[in-house]
């Protein structure tokens, strides 16, 4: 159960990455205010798929035990 939801939460984080990474790419900000939103949007969800991702890990080894 928390692995399938885990992995949909991980799958939506990914999706709205890219989809600000798009943004950037495609130089769709208009000022450097959007840009930097975009940028601190961006690493905050890669902040928060790195703790979850740590936090699967450390509940799978402890279910190993």
């Amino acid at each position: 159960m928390i692995k399938e939801f885990s992995a949909e939460v991980i799958r939506r984080i990914n999706e709205d990455v890219e989809a600000k990474t798009h943004t950037l790419a495609s130089g769709s900000c208009r000022s450097l205010e959007e840009y930097k939103d975009a940028c601190g949007q961006i690493r905050g969800l890669l902040y928060a798929r790195e703790h979850i991702e740590a936090t699967l890990r450390n509940i799978e080894e402890d279910d190993s035990v």
